[in-house]
């Protein structure tokens, strides 16, 4: 299969679910490919967030009370909870660096938080887009794998959540004129989840509850404005499509990845399709005593007959029904 993701510079988190004191402390944070670093790579301390970038020795640290462009409030679904989302921008001698963050935080104490977004780090002197580092990640207390949870081994649990990230989709012969044309965007779409804590393995899907939807606001700005090219405003037509998840087992300390993935659309033929999920379960029950979220990462690349070629590369956070009102 031919990958396509030559394009793809940047990704976003489209929606947050509920995450309020949630996640990976393990930073887990991802680029491209079907692996998960689960290294931290956030700081909180109530008011000042704080995100690597880059990896290895090369590691840049944006903060919001220097980095920050622009800020909004954010609501999340769990009482006792608040949140903000910054943008953060660092123009280095040799690189600019550019994160879109989302953080929910217990009101009692914020230190008990979830950060969640994207990050793109550019070269001055290799600008070009297929070079470009960049990476997802969700961060926090509730998933640290050095703090794993004690996982059920009875019963089920369902989970729903937001997911969002980047979609790129190239036009196929069916499209007509715009046949060879591509979009490139983010999307938002709802995550649902089963757990079965007595075969230890979940499941999901992506785009099973409502549509995947396009959406055009943070990634144009990125190509636009950090490296000076201009993207179509053409909408990826990605409603229909549904990414399903097979029971994949998971770790003792909550974690779990797989490629196991199957695409469908009611009126498109895929061909040809590659997936990918993983994240990890909170260390902190629900009312029912389960874990009462699940964050992670979650990539489809597909094609079909008429020579479409669609992408989707991007992050969730689902809670649990113990969390949610009726």
């Amino acid at each position: 299969m031919n990958p396509i993701r030559t394009l793809l510079g940047v990704v976003l988190l489209g929606a947050l679910a509920g995450c309020g004191s949630s996640s990976m402390d393990s930073g887990a944070a991802t680029t491209e490919g079907e692996h998960i670093d689960f290294s931290r790579n956030t700081s909180f301390d109530g008011n000042v967030l704080t995100v690597d970038v880059g990896s290895g020795d090369a590691i840049l640290k944006l903060n919001t009370l220097r980095d920050a462009i622009a800020t909004e409030e954010y609501r999340p679904p769990i009482p006792n909870h608040s949140g903000r989302s910054w943008v953060l921008r660092n123009a280095a001698h040799d690189s600019t660096s550019l994160v879109y963050a989302l953080v929910s935080w217990d009101n009692d104490d914020p230190t008990d938080y979830l950060a969640a977004g994207w990050w793109v780090h550019v070269l001055q002197e290799d600008p070009d887009p297929a070079n470009i580092q960049r990476a997802i990640f969700i961060d926090g207390p509730e998933i640290d794998p050095a703090h794993p949870p004690t996982m059920p081994v009875t019963g089920q649990a369902r989970y729903t959540g937001s997911a969002g990230g980047v979609v790129q989709y190239v036009y196929g012969a069916d499209w007509g004129d715009l046949a060879g044309a591509f979009a490139l965007g983010e999307y938002t779409a709802t995550m649902t989840a089963v757990a079965d804590f007595g075969s230890g393995t979940i499941t999901g899907c992506l785009g099973c509850v409502g549509d995947i939807l396009p959406e055009r606001r943070h990634l144009a700005g990125v190509y636009e404005d950090v490296l000076g090219i201009d993207l179509p405003d053409r909408l990826a037509p990605v409603a229909g499509y549904e990414i399903r998840f097979a029971p994949t087992a998971y770790n003792a300390d909550g974690s779990f990845e797989s490629t196991e993935a199957r695409v469908t659309h009611p009126t498109r033929t895929i061909t040809e399709a590659e997936g990918f999920w993983g994240g990890s379960f909170s260390n902190v029950d629900d009312p029912s005593g389960h874990p009462r979220l699940v964050s992670g990462f979650s990539d489809a690349e597909f094609l079909e007959e008429d020579g479409s070629e669609v992408l989707l590369w991007g992050i969730f956070n689902v809670l649990s029904e113990a969390m949610t009102p009726p």
